[in-house]
């Protein structure tokens, strides 16, 4: 018998059980493969050129720039066509000089790339 205003035993029942579903679905997808939280997750892929985890900005072509924090198909081309135009990169700062790639977007890289410094005369600069 229900009273107005009144919970039965069947709707409380019922709402304990999707609350339990929700918290279920949330600890699922806060725990899943894949799911970082918060900031971002790089993952190395297809034979990219890397060392200790990181992609080479020298090496690297724009697809496989594109796996790096803040950077689109655009600025990983104008990546490789600035270190095309001026050779390979000897330190990350040169990146700021890629238009598109400010400050806030360098410190974001910083720990995701390396840079092989060879090829002294090839004016990378």
């Amino acid at each position: 018998m229900t009273h107005r205003g009144k919970w039965t035993a069947t709707h409380r029942y019922l709402l304990a059980v999707t609350a339990i579903f929700v918290i279920a679905a949330a600890a699922l997808w806060l725990t899943a493969p894949g799911h970082t939280g918060s900031g971002y997750r790089v993952t190395v892929e297809r034979g990219a050129p890397e060392r200790d985890g990181k992609i080479d900005i020298n090496d690297a072509d724009a697809d496989t720039l594109t796996l790096l924090p803040g950077i689109g198909p655009v600025l990983g081309q104008r990546i490789v066509d600035y270190r095309q135009a001026h050779g390979p990169f000897t330190a990350p700062e040169q990146l700021l000089q890629v238009q598109g790639i400010g400050q806030k977007t360098l410190e974001g890289l910083r720990d995701y790339i390396t840079w092989e410094e060879n090829d002294e005369d090839s004016g990378g600069g």
